[in-house]
């Protein structure tokens, strides 16, 4: 994905979200707002939870077609 087209995606984001995801530090440099760091803690918690339900369905399905 090119620079603008990766900038455009993550201005949209930003508009949607309505909070700013990147900060700009001495020039081109630019590193992700708390806002931004919270959001990912957020999706991960999320992710883990998700795949801890998934890994006890799979276990209880499996029980389910052993009996």
């Amino acid at each position: 994905m090119s620079y603008r087209a990766a900038w455009g995606r993550l201005k949209a984001s930003e508009d949607r979200m309505g909070i700013k995801l990147v900060e700009h530090v001495q020039g081109r440099n630019m590193h992700l707002t708390p806002q931004a760091k919270d959001l990912l803690d957020r999706y991960d918690k999320i992710e883990r939870e998700i795949e801890s339900v998934i890994e006890t369905a799979r276990n209880d399905f499996q029980h389910m077609t052993e009996e």
